[in-house]
Protein backbone atom coordinates (compact mmCIF):
# COMPACT_ATOMS: atom_id res chain seq x y z
CA UNK A 1 0.00 0.00 0.00
CA UNK A 2 2.89 2.45 0.30
CA UNK A 3 3.24 2.47 -3.39
CA UNK A 4 -0.32 4.19 -3.48
CA UNK A 5 1.01 7.00 -1.69
CA UNK A 6 4.22 7.56 -3.63
CA UNK A 7 2.10 7.36 -6.59
CA UNK A 8 -0.60 9.13 -5.62
CA UNK A 9 2.04 12.27 -4.36
CA UNK A 10 3.46 11.98 -8.01
CA UNK A 11 0.19 12.69 -9.41
CA UNK A 12 -0.57 15.38 -6.89
CA UNK A 13 0.31 18.57 -8.87
CA UNK A 14 -1.15 17.42 -12.61
CA UNK A 15 -4.38 17.10 -10.65
CA UNK A 16 -4.29 20.49 -9.37
CA UNK A 17 -3.06 21.96 -12.75
CA UNK A 18 -6.49 20.00 -14.32
CA UNK A 19 -8.43 21.38 -11.56
CA UNK A 20 -7.20 24.83 -11.85
CA UNK A 21 -7.91 24.89 -15.38
CA UNK A 22 -11.19 23.73 -14.67
CA UNK A 23 -10.96 20.67 -16.81
CA UNK A 24 -13.33 19.00 -15.00
CA UNK A 25 -14.38 16.69 -18.56
CA UNK A 26 -11.05 15.22 -18.51
CA UNK A 27 -11.11 14.59 -14.74
CA UNK A 28 -14.46 12.30 -15.31
CA UNK A 29 -13.20 10.56 -18.37
CA UNK A 30 -9.99 9.66 -16.15
CA UNK A 31 -11.59 8.65 -13.04
CA UNK A 32 -14.03 6.58 -15.43
CA UNK A 33 -11.00 4.79 -17.24
CA UNK A 34 -9.53 4.31 -13.62
CA UNK A 35 -12.23 2.79 -12.21
CA UNK A 36 -13.17 0.61 -15.37
CA UNK A 37 -9.45 -0.60 -15.62
CA UNK A 38 -9.36 -1.21 -11.91
CA UNK A 39 -12.39 -3.50 -11.48
CA UNK A 40 -11.61 -5.46 -14.21
CA UNK A 41 -7.48 -5.77 -13.18
CA UNK A 42 -9.19 -7.09 -9.52
CA UNK A 43 -11.33 -9.52 -11.01
CA UNK A 44 -8.97 -11.07 -13.25
CA UNK A 45 -6.25 -10.89 -10.06
CA UNK A 46 -9.27 -12.54 -8.13
CA UNK A 47 -9.75 -15.02 -10.78
CA UNK A 48 -6.09 -15.93 -10.85
CA UNK A 49 -5.96 -16.77 -7.12
CA UNK A 50 -4.16 -13.41 -5.31
CA UNK A 51 -6.55 -13.50 -2.60
CA UNK A 52 -6.42 -10.53 -0.56
CA UNK A 53 -3.59 -9.14 -1.60
CA UNK A 54 -6.23 -8.04 -4.90
CA UNK A 55 -7.25 -5.71 -2.05
CA UNK A 56 -4.39 -3.93 -2.11
CA UNK A 57 -3.20 -4.48 -5.56
CA UNK A 58 -6.32 -2.78 -7.00
CA UNK A 59 -5.71 0.50 -4.88
CA UNK A 60 -2.29 0.15 -6.31
CA UNK A 61 -3.72 -0.22 -9.95
CA UNK A 62 -6.21 2.82 -9.24
CA UNK A 63 -3.48 5.13 -8.49
CA UNK A 64 -1.19 4.06 -11.58
CA UNK A 65 -3.81 4.56 -14.05
CA UNK A 66 -5.11 7.97 -12.30
CA UNK A 67 -1.58 9.30 -12.71
CA UNK A 68 -1.43 7.64 -16.14
CA UNK A 69 -4.12 9.63 -16.96
CA UNK A 70 -3.29 13.24 -15.35
CA UNK A 71 0.10 12.82 -16.72
CA UNK A 72 -1.30 12.70 -20.44
CA UNK A 73 -3.73 15.49 -20.29
CA UNK A 74 -1.65 17.98 -18.63
CA UNK A 75 1.40 16.89 -20.81
CA UNK A 76 3.57 18.24 -18.15
CA UNK A 77 6.91 17.15 -16.57
CA UNK A 78 8.65 18.45 -13.74
CA UNK A 79 12.18 20.61 -14.84
CA UNK A 80 15.17 20.43 -12.92
CA UNK A 81 15.11 22.40 -9.47
CA UNK A 82 15.42 25.49 -8.84
CA UNK A 83 15.52 28.27 -6.42
CA UNK A 84 12.51 30.59 -6.97
CA UNK A 85 12.17 33.52 -5.06
CA UNK A 86 8.23 33.01 -3.78
CA UNK A 87 9.00 29.19 -3.30
CA UNK A 88 9.03 29.93 1.03
CA UNK A 89 5.81 31.11 0.72
CA UNK A 90 4.33 28.13 -1.36
CA UNK A 91 6.08 25.63 1.01
CA UNK A 92 4.57 27.27 3.70
CA UNK A 93 1.01 27.78 2.62
CA UNK A 94 1.29 23.83 1.78
CA UNK A 95 2.71 22.99 5.02
CA UNK A 96 -0.31 25.41 7.00
CA UNK A 97 -2.83 23.60 4.62
CA UNK A 98 -1.10 20.17 5.33
CA UNK A 99 -1.36 20.82 8.53
CA UNK A 100 -5.10 21.15 8.79
CA UNK A 101 -5.99 18.08 6.87
CA UNK A 102 -4.20 15.99 9.42
CA UNK A 103 -5.73 17.74 12.92
CA UNK A 104 -9.00 17.85 10.83
CA UNK A 105 -8.67 14.24 10.26
CA UNK A 106 -8.26 13.15 13.45
CA UNK A 107 -11.40 15.35 14.30
CA UNK A 108 -13.46 13.56 11.74
CA UNK A 109 -12.35 9.99 13.54
CA UNK A 110 -12.61 11.51 16.81
CA UNK A 111 -16.23 10.52 17.07
CA UNK A 112 -15.71 6.68 15.67
CA UNK A 113 -12.54 6.46 18.00
CA UNK A 114 -13.55 7.64 20.91
CA UNK A 115 -17.55 6.02 20.56
CA UNK A 116 -15.78 2.30 20.00
CA UNK A 117 -13.38 2.33 22.78
CA UNK A 118 -16.46 3.38 24.86
CA UNK A 119 -19.06 1.46 23.52
CA UNK A 120 -17.44 -1.19 21.18
CA UNK A 121 -17.66 -2.14 17.35
CA UNK A 122 -21.91 -2.74 17.67
CA UNK A 123 -22.39 0.53 18.94
CA UNK A 124 -19.84 2.23 16.52
CA UNK A 125 -21.41 0.50 13.28
CA UNK A 126 -24.62 1.97 14.54
CA UNK A 127 -23.66 5.39 14.63
CA UNK A 128 -21.34 4.95 11.70
CA UNK A 129 -24.50 3.77 9.44
CA UNK A 130 -26.32 6.69 10.51
CA UNK A 131 -23.45 9.09 9.22
CA UNK A 132 -22.78 7.95 5.98
CA UNK A 133 -26.79 7.98 5.13
CA UNK A 134 -26.57 11.56 5.65
CA UNK A 135 -23.10 12.57 4.57
CA UNK A 136 -22.90 10.49 1.62
CA UNK A 137 -25.70 12.99 -0.30
CA UNK A 138 -23.67 15.99 1.05
CA UNK A 139 -20.13 15.14 -0.10
CA UNK A 140 -21.51 14.16 -3.36
CA UNK A 141 -23.13 17.90 -3.41
CA UNK A 142 -19.70 19.55 -2.17
CA UNK A 143 -17.06 17.48 -4.35
CA UNK A 144 -17.76 18.84 -7.14
CA UNK A 145 -18.50 22.33 -5.94
CA UNK A 146 -15.19 22.74 -4.15
CA UNK A 147 -12.50 23.22 -6.69
CA UNK A 148 -15.01 25.51 -8.69
CA UNK A 149 -15.88 27.62 -5.53
CA UNK A 150 -12.12 27.69 -4.47
CA UNK A 151 -11.22 28.29 -8.25
CA UNK A 152 -13.83 31.20 -8.67
CA UNK A 153 -12.66 33.16 -5.45
CA UNK A 154 -8.82 33.34 -6.15
CA UNK A 155 -9.87 34.35 -9.75
CA UNK A 156 -11.73 37.12 -7.75
CA UNK A 157 -8.83 38.00 -5.36
CA UNK A 158 -7.93 41.14 -6.70
CA UNK A 159 -11.71 42.32 -7.09
CA UNK A 160 -12.95 42.12 -3.64
CA UNK A 161 -16.65 43.51 -4.10
CA UNK A 162 -17.11 40.98 -6.60
CA UNK A 163 -15.24 37.93 -4.39
CA UNK A 164 -17.23 39.30 -1.86
CA UNK A 165 -20.56 38.96 -3.98
CA UNK A 166 -20.15 35.56 -5.43
CA UNK A 167 -19.21 33.78 -1.63
CA UNK A 168 -22.15 35.35 -0.17
CA UNK A 169 -24.43 34.20 -2.95
CA UNK A 170 -22.92 30.66 -2.73
CA UNK A 171 -24.10 30.81 0.63
CA UNK A 172 -27.67 31.73 0.06
CA UNK A 173 -27.40 29.03 -2.82
CA UNK A 174 -25.63 26.26 -0.60
CA UNK A 175 -28.15 26.46 2.46
CA UNK A 176 -31.41 27.05 0.63
CA UNK A 177 -30.46 23.82 -1.57
CA UNK A 178 -29.00 21.20 1.31
CA UNK A 179 -30.39 22.36 4.65
CA UNK A 180 -34.48 21.80 3.74
CA UNK A 181 -33.94 18.33 2.90
CA UNK A 182 -31.92 16.85 5.46
CA UNK A 183 -34.65 18.79 8.15
CA UNK A 184 -37.41 16.70 5.53
CA UNK A 185 -35.47 13.95 6.37
CA UNK A 186 -34.49 13.77 9.79
CA UNK A 187 -38.75 14.38 10.28
CA UNK A 188 -38.81 10.70 8.53
CA UNK A 189 -35.82 9.09 9.97
CA UNK A 190 -38.08 6.12 11.57
CA UNK A 191 -39.75 5.21 8.16
CA UNK A 192 -36.83 6.09 6.26
CA UNK A 193 -34.37 3.62 8.51
CA UNK A 194 -37.12 1.04 8.10
CA UNK A 195 -37.47 0.82 4.25
CA UNK A 196 -33.24 1.64 3.79
CA UNK A 197 -31.96 -0.27 6.05
CA UNK A 198 -34.47 -2.80 7.39
CA UNK A 199 -36.43 -3.34 11.37
CA UNK A 200 -32.62 -4.64 12.96
CA UNK A 201 -31.29 -1.08 12.40
CA UNK A 202 -33.87 0.72 14.31
CA UNK A 203 -31.59 1.95 16.62
CA UNK A 204 -29.64 3.94 14.08
CA UNK A 205 -32.84 6.45 13.31
CA UNK A 206 -32.27 8.52 16.28
CA UNK A 207 -28.76 9.36 15.27
CA UNK A 208 -30.06 10.00 12.00
CA UNK A 209 -32.58 12.72 13.64
CA UNK A 210 -29.15 14.32 15.19
CA UNK A 211 -26.95 14.23 12.42
CA UNK A 212 -29.45 15.52 9.94
CA UNK A 213 -28.95 19.54 10.88
CA UNK A 214 -25.08 18.75 10.68
CA UNK A 215 -25.36 17.25 7.22
CA UNK A 216 -27.08 20.45 5.83
CA UNK A 217 -25.22 22.92 7.65
CA UNK A 218 -21.64 20.96 6.08
CA UNK A 219 -22.48 22.19 2.51
CA UNK A 220 -22.20 26.31 4.13
CA UNK A 221 -20.12 25.77 7.00
CA UNK A 222 -17.09 23.81 4.42
CA UNK A 223 -16.77 27.03 2.59
CA UNK A 224 -14.73 28.86 5.76
CA UNK A 225 -12.38 26.45 4.91
CA UNK A 226 -12.16 27.10 0.65
CA UNK A 227 -12.34 30.92 1.60
CA UNK A 228 -8.92 30.75 3.37
CA UNK A 229 -7.16 28.78 0.25
CA UNK A 230 -8.70 30.81 -1.80
CA UNK A 231 -7.06 33.81 0.00
CA UNK A 232 -3.63 32.23 0.40
CA UNK A 233 -4.71 32.37 4.28
CA UNK A 234 -3.05 28.82 4.80
CA UNK A 235 -1.94 30.14 8.91
CA UNK A 236 -5.49 31.25 9.57
CA UNK A 237 -6.73 27.88 7.82
CA UNK A 238 -4.46 25.88 10.08
CA UNK A 239 -5.50 27.77 13.85
CA UNK A 240 -8.93 27.41 13.06
CA UNK A 241 -8.24 23.41 12.88
CA UNK A 242 -6.21 23.43 15.90
CA UNK A 243 -9.25 26.07 17.79
CA UNK A 244 -12.34 23.83 16.44
CA UNK A 245 -10.72 20.23 16.67
CA UNK A 246 -10.55 19.85 20.40
CA UNK A 247 -14.25 21.71 20.97
CA UNK A 248 -15.45 18.86 19.01
CA UNK A 249 -13.04 15.72 20.48
CA UNK A 250 -14.17 17.75 23.90
CA UNK A 251 -18.01 16.96 23.18
CA UNK A 252 -17.34 13.50 21.49
CA UNK A 253 -15.78 12.30 24.40
CA UNK A 254 -18.77 13.87 26.83
CA UNK A 255 -21.06 12.74 24.38
CA UNK A 256 -20.23 8.65 24.59
CA UNK A 257 -21.92 8.45 28.11
CA UNK A 258 -24.57 8.21 26.52
CA UNK A 259 -23.89 6.40 23.65
CA UNK A 260 -24.42 6.57 19.53
CA UNK A 261 -27.13 8.78 20.45
CA UNK A 262 -24.84 11.12 22.80
CA UNK A 263 -22.04 11.44 20.31
CA UNK A 264 -24.47 12.37 17.90
CA UNK A 265 -26.27 14.83 20.07
CA UNK A 266 -22.94 16.46 20.83
CA UNK A 267 -21.61 16.34 16.91
CA UNK A 268 -24.80 18.39 16.17
CA UNK A 269 -24.76 20.87 19.63
CA UNK A 270 -21.16 21.38 18.33
CA UNK A 271 -21.54 22.65 15.53
CA UNK A 272 -24.13 24.56 15.99
CA UNK A 273 -22.13 26.66 18.68
CA UNK A 274 -19.22 26.81 16.35
CA UNK A 275 -21.09 27.75 13.28
CA UNK A 276 -21.24 31.30 13.03
CA UNK A 277 -18.48 31.73 15.16
CA UNK A 278 -16.72 30.25 12.52
CA UNK A 279 -17.49 32.51 9.78
CA UNK A 280 -17.11 35.27 12.07
CA UNK A 281 -13.55 34.25 11.93
CA UNK A 282 -12.66 33.28 8.13
CA UNK A 283 -14.44 36.73 6.88
CA UNK A 284 -12.71 38.69 9.51
CA UNK A 285 -10.46 41.47 7.95
CA UNK A 286 -12.06 40.95 4.44
CA UNK A 287 -14.74 42.70 2.41
CA UNK A 288 -17.01 40.37 3.27
CA UNK A 289 -19.31 41.63 6.41
CA UNK A 290 -20.81 39.32 8.85
CA UNK A 291 -24.38 40.75 8.78
CA UNK A 292 -23.93 40.46 5.00
CA UNK A 293 -23.55 36.55 5.91
CA UNK A 294 -26.01 36.54 8.58
CA UNK A 295 -28.85 37.81 5.78
CA UNK A 296 -28.06 35.60 3.30
CA UNK A 297 -27.92 32.17 5.65
CA UNK A 298 -31.51 33.03 6.86
CA UNK A 299 -33.74 32.05 3.42
CA UNK A 300 -32.53 28.62 3.69
CA UNK A 301 -33.29 28.60 7.40
CA UNK A 302 -36.83 29.69 6.73
CA UNK A 303 -37.30 27.70 4.20
CA UNK A 304 -36.18 24.48 6.37
CA UNK A 305 -38.58 25.42 8.85
CA UNK A 306 -41.81 25.57 6.64
CA UNK A 307 -40.64 22.17 4.52
CA UNK A 308 -40.20 20.55 7.91
CA UNK A 309 -43.06 21.83 9.58
CA UNK A 310 -45.56 20.31 6.78
CA UNK A 311 -43.47 17.42 6.80
CA UNK A 312 -43.90 16.24 10.20
CA UNK A 313 -47.64 17.32 9.66
CA UNK A 314 -48.08 14.62 6.72
CA UNK A 315 -45.72 12.25 8.39
CA UNK A 316 -47.82 12.74 12.01
CA UNK A 317 -50.86 12.00 9.98
CA UNK A 318 -49.83 9.13 8.06
CA UNK A 319 -48.88 7.30 11.40
CA UNK A 320 -52.71 8.25 13.21
CA UNK A 321 -53.77 6.29 9.29
CA UNK A 322 -51.81 3.53 9.86
CA UNK A 323 -50.19 4.29 5.87
CA UNK A 324 -47.11 2.15 5.28
CA UNK A 325 -43.49 3.63 5.56
CA UNK A 326 -43.36 3.62 1.63
CA UNK A 327 -46.34 5.30 1.36
CA UNK A 328 -45.40 7.83 3.88
CA UNK A 329 -42.35 8.36 2.55
CA UNK A 330 -44.05 9.23 -0.65
CA UNK A 331 -46.33 11.67 0.24
CA UNK A 332 -43.32 13.43 2.83
CA UNK A 333 -41.05 13.25 -0.51
CA UNK A 334 -43.75 14.57 -2.73
CA UNK A 335 -45.26 17.75 -0.04
CA UNK A 336 -41.49 18.73 0.81
CA UNK A 337 -41.05 19.08 -3.10
CA UNK A 338 -43.47 21.14 -4.08
CA UNK A 339 -43.04 23.49 -0.55
CA UNK A 340 -39.58 23.52 -1.64
CA UNK A 341 -39.75 24.74 -4.92
CA UNK A 342 -42.72 27.06 -3.61
CA UNK A 343 -40.78 28.30 -1.04
CA UNK A 344 -37.38 28.92 -2.61
CA UNK A 345 -39.28 30.68 -5.72
CA UNK A 346 -41.03 33.30 -3.25
CA UNK A 347 -38.17 34.64 -0.65
CA UNK A 348 -35.04 33.37 -2.46
CA UNK A 349 -35.45 32.47 -6.32
CA UNK A 350 -32.25 34.06 -7.39
CA UNK A 351 -30.84 30.77 -6.31
CA UNK A 352 -31.63 29.27 -9.76
CA UNK A 353 -29.61 32.46 -11.58
CA UNK A 354 -26.66 31.93 -9.47
CA UNK A 355 -26.64 27.77 -10.13
CA UNK A 356 -27.55 28.47 -13.98
CA UNK A 357 -25.21 31.15 -14.50
CA UNK A 358 -22.54 31.36 -11.60
CA UNK A 359 -22.04 27.77 -12.10
CA UNK A 360 -23.12 25.68 -14.45
CA UNK A 361 -22.20 28.62 -17.17
CA UNK A 362 -18.43 29.08 -15.27
CA UNK A 363 -17.81 25.36 -15.66
CA UNK A 364 -19.44 24.60 -19.68
CA UNK A 365 -17.19 27.48 -20.44
CA UNK A 366 -14.07 26.09 -19.07
CA UNK A 367 -14.68 22.92 -20.29
CA UNK A 368 -14.89 23.94 -23.69
CA UNK A 369 -11.44 26.52 -23.08
CA UNK A 370 -9.90 22.66 -21.92
CA UNK A 371 -11.33 21.41 -25.64
CA UNK A 372 -9.80 24.25 -27.43
CA UNK A 373 -6.20 24.13 -25.44
CA UNK A 374 -6.57 20.80 -26.00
Amino acid sequence: MSLVALVSASGTIHTALLRRTMMYKQLTVIEIASSIVTSASAIAMALVGFGFLTLALREVVRSICGFAGCLIATRWLPGRPARAKEMGDRVSFSGYVAGFSIINSLGRQGDNIILGWRWGTEVVGQYALAYRLFFMPVQILVAPLQPIFINALARLIDQPERMASWYLRYLRFGNVVALPPTIVLAVCAHPLTMVVLGEKWMTAANVIQWLAPVAGLHVTYTSIGWLNVARGAGRRHFAYAVIVVPVYLIGFWVGAYWGAEGVAIAYAATNLVLFLPGFLYATWGTPIRFVSVISNLIPGFVVAIICGTLSFVVDYQCQVEGFSDILTLGLVAITATVCWLASVWLISRDVFVFAQHEIMTRVVKNVRRADDLG
